[in-house]
């Protein structure tokens, strides 16, 4: 039962749980496995593997084992949490015509074409009659992750 105590042990299995849900959530749904499943579980046998020799180690005493492990399972989280906090919260807005359906195609870094619109810190792109929306905006200025809206105009 002294296994289960150990904060390494527990955040790996929590690990190894999340990236199986995300795996079967991810068949389910006839997608691949992305990248962020295999971190995921990597993570998370790592903290299994690197477990057992901090536990069984006699160099320090169990208080002092404990705490290396919480400072482990701490530099994680707060790695995770700084890199959160760098992350660009600006998107990318697709507005298409009413009733539209079918495939749109967006083409950046076309001189003499009017730019997006941007609204506050978001790109705001509508989309033609046709679907095929040309503009002189550069792919660059966009967010590197952005998330795109699609929504018909009202």
């Amino acid at each position: 039962m002294k296994f289960y105590k150990s904060p390494l042990t527990i955040l790996g299995l929590i690990l190894i749980g999340f990236g199986l849900i995300l795996n079967v959530r991810m068949f389910l749904i006839n997608a691949w496995p992305t990248y962020l499943f295999f971190i995921v579980m990597g993570i998370g046998f790592i903290f299994l593997l690197i477990d057992r020799p901090i536990r069984k180690s006699n160099r320090y005493s169990t208080k002092v084992k404990f705490m290396i492990q919480i400072a482990i399972v701490a530099t994680l989280i707060l790695s995770l949490c700084i890199k959160q906090s760098f992350i660009d919260d600006r998107a990318e807005i697709i507005i298409a015509p009413e009733k539209y359906e079918g495939p749109f195609a967006i083409i950046y870094n076309m001189n003499g074409y009017p730019p997006l619109e941007k609204h506050g810190a978001d790109w705001v792109a509508i989309l033609p009659e046709n679907g095929v929306l040309v503009t002189s905006t550069r792919i660059e200025e966009l967010p590197s992750l952005f998330e795109t809206y699609i929504a018909n105009n009202r």
